[in-house]
């Protein structure tokens, strides 16, 4: 009986895993930059941010949507701008400074959907949830 508790020891300790097990095992499911055809034309897109950076891009979003003074939100800008960060972060993209032409090119086109279907699902619905739980208005 006793060498039965031993092994019953010995299996609960190997189910011990350690941190330096799940980074080594993490690692290998690390979404590397990756480039993307767009209409002839070669897009390098980040699949997955760090926590920081998401952060940094809710903040950004909610500020960009925020027209003061109150700090009244603009609705109607919230897609938009939604669109318009994602872009901006995970993609190596630059959209002129026209914000009609950035409209133009945020509906008008493919791009949101090429680049979104790299990213990350899991990241890019969390970030769509906290907008959504801070505007009340559902992306995506």
């Amino acid at each position: 009986m006793s060498s039965q508790k031993k092994k019953v020891r010995s299996m609960a300790e190997q189910k011990t895993v350690t941190a330096r097990e799940i980074q080594q095992i993490a690692a290998t499911f690390e979404e590397k930059e990756k480039y993307v055809a767009w209409h002839g034309k070669r897009i390098k897109v980040t699949p997955l941010l760090g926590f920081a950076e998401v952060f940094e891009l809710v903040s950004s979003i909610m500020s960009s949507c925020v027209k003061s003074p109150g700090d009244i939100l603009v609705a109607e800008s919230v897609d938009f701008v939604f669109k318009v960060k994602i872009l901006e972060k995970y993609a190596d993209i630059k959209l002129p400074n026209d914000i009609d032409t950035q409209y133009k090119i945020i509906y008008g086109s493919d791009i949101c959907n090429t680049v979104f279907e790299n990213i990350n699902k899991d990241q890019l619905l969390v970030i769509a949830r906290i907008i959504t739980s801070y505007t009340g208005i559902t992306i995506l």
